[in-house]
């Protein structure tokens, strides 16, 4: 047991000094699979507005850079 304490003991020592909530924990992961899903949803909404509105009227009709309406496009 202590070789592996030593090999974690970053990890034992967030354990032990760092105040862990549960709920805390909960709530973190709810809001990075909201935007998660609100990123998945606007690469959609950015494809399919693409066979119809050339890229910059789509990077200026959402304000977002060219870029990032070519990259929703390339993924």
């Amino acid at each position: 047991m202590q070789s592996f304490l030593k090999a974690h003991i970053s990890e034992v020592e967030n354990m032990l000094f760092t105040e862990w909530k549960l709920e805390d924990a909960l709530k973190i992961e709810r809001e990075e699979g909201i935007e998660e899903g609100m990123e998945k949803e606007r690469r959609k909404t950015i494809q399919s507005l693409s066979r119809f509105i050339p890229v910059e009227q789509i990077a200026q009709m959402l304000e977002i850079p060219i870029e990032e309406v070519n990259f929703s496009l390339e993924g």
